[in-house]
């Protein structure tokens, strides 16, 4: 199997660049609920400015989330065409593939989510922490146990499919019933 270096390396790229930002966002975004309260309530310590200030770095993030993960998804879905003969060899790369693509409608959801909130933010110049765009977009999303369960496993998921793009679990069975 030969694969294009570039476009691994455009993979590469993408999956570290999406993973990094997910994880930022998430902690910044459960930065302003008190913790372990299983209702998500707002810290009453932070004034609408710092709660705001969170919103907006979170915001910010969001484009760099987008680009990374559609890097990570274009460019795995040319290696995958390129290699459609492996898919059928290797079970481990099958697998990886169904769980991206499992995950790609609730991310393509998300991202549109942050656009719609990041435009009002950075184009509208939006302020307000009580406006209804950060509600819907944000809070709603966090506060909401079906989204928030949907965005746990689609990260789950993607997370999953690298995992087994790296360690291969079931190339060493193969290897273990050749010999």
């Amino acid at each position: 199997m030969k694969i294009n270096k570039p476009l691994l390396i455009v993979f590469v790229l993408g999956v570290l660049m999406w993973a990094g930002v997910m994880l930022s966002r998430t902690v910044i975004a459960y930065d302003i609920f008190i913790p372990f309260d299983p209702d998500l309530n707002l810290k009453d310590s932070y004034s609408p400015g710092i709660l705001f200030h969170s919103i907006y770095l979170y915001s910010s993030l969001a484009i760099y989330s987008a680009i990374g993960y559609i890097l990570m998804i274009l460019s795995g879905a040319i290696i995958g065409f390129r290699q459609k003969t492996f898919w059928k060899e290797k079970a481990w790369l099958f697998m990886a593939g169904v769980l991206f693509i499992i995950a790609i409608p609730f991310n393509i959801y998300k991202i549109f989510a942050d656009f719609t909130l990041s435009m009002a933010i950075f184009n509208d110049g939006l302020r307000d922490f009580s406006s209804a765009i950060i509600q819907e977009n944000f809070l709603t999303f966090y506060k909401k146990t079906g989204l928030q369960i949907w965005g746990t496993l689609s990260n789950l998921l993607t997370l999953t499919a690298i995992i087994i793009l790296v360690f291969k679990p079931l190339n060493g069975f193969a290897k273990k019933e050749e010999e």
